[in-house]
């Protein structure tokens, strides 16, 4: 409780001291230096939104590719990609079975038909 009161009274602190160090800068600084303030600090900002942006693209783009790329070195010859098994399941089938096989039906090993059960 009392980290809450203390975290209150900083942000309350901050406000009034934005507030009244923008009047005394517009009491006191000459319009021309404002403005040429303004602008540079909406020029950073604007080149920090695009940084974070582009920053975030490539990223994202380089996470996808990583994890493909480790998908597939960690899959064995012939195991169905984890996304298929998940669509499988949400359509309530086991990830070997046709879409169009009897819904609880167990799919019997392809490798060897005489074995009832497969792993998946």
């Amino acid at each position: 409780m009392r980290r809450l009161f203390w975290i209150g009274v900083g942000v309350a602190v901050t406000v009034v001291v934005v507030r009244q160090g923008r009047k005394v800068v517009a009491r006191y600084a000459p319009a021309s230096l404002v403005d040429q303030a303004t602008d540079r600090a909406n020029a950073a900002g604007g080149r920090a939104v695009t940084f974070v942006r582009t920053f975030g693209e490539e990223f994202r783009t380089a996470r996808d590719a990583r994890e493909a790329e480790l998908e597939a070195a960690l899959l064995s010859e012939g195991q169905p990609a984890p996304d298929d098994v998940r669509r499988a399941r949400a359509e309530g089938r086991r990830p070997g079975e046709a879409r169009h096989a009897e819904p609880g039906a167990v799919p019997r090993d392809e490798e060897d038909p005489d074995v009832g059960y497969a792993f998946f």
